[in-house]
């Protein structure tokens, strides 16, 4: 990622996971990923799952960035380097708590260090993300 700030990682993040038509409202989307409790999303050292369940949505849509340079957040000490992005449908409640347990399940497994040292490239990280979730428990 090339972002520096986390508005700008939300920017991102959101525009890669709309390439194809940006939302009406990104601007909303993001000033309430900026306003939500920054806690919750912080699971692990580094590694950041901000999520949403919106009206305007229909599908549950993932974007993973990695930020080699590791972005400051407003409430986290240490800086962010994973991000798992995920907007879900408002009625989506099951696959919205299922793909917060799996992701958690695979953030067990993964090592900041060991990620910025792996990978440089967007296939390179989702290449290693699918290794390592798919191969429980090895880091």
């Amino acid at each position: 990622m090339k972002a520096e700030s986390l508005s700008e990682a939300y920017l991102e993040l959101i525009t890669a996971l709309k390439r194809d038509k940006l939302p009406k409202d990104i601007d909303d989307i993001i000033a309430e990923l900026m306003d939500a409790d920054e806690s919750a999303f912080n699971i692990s050292p580094g590694i950041f799952i901000p999520h949403l369940r919106m009206k305007s949505e229909k599908d549950i849509q993932l974007s993973i960035g990695l930020s080699l340079k590791g972005i400051k957040g407003r409430a986290v000490k240490k800086k962010l380097h994973l991000f798992f992005l995920e907007l879900a449908p408002a009625k989506e409640t099951d696959n919205h708590i299922y793909f917060l347990a799996e992701t958690a399940r695979l953030i067990e497994r993964v090592s900041i260090k060991n990620l910025l040292n792996d990978v440089a490239t967007a296939n390179q990280l989702y290449n290693k993300l699918m290794e390592l979730y798919h191969s429980p428990g090895e880091k």
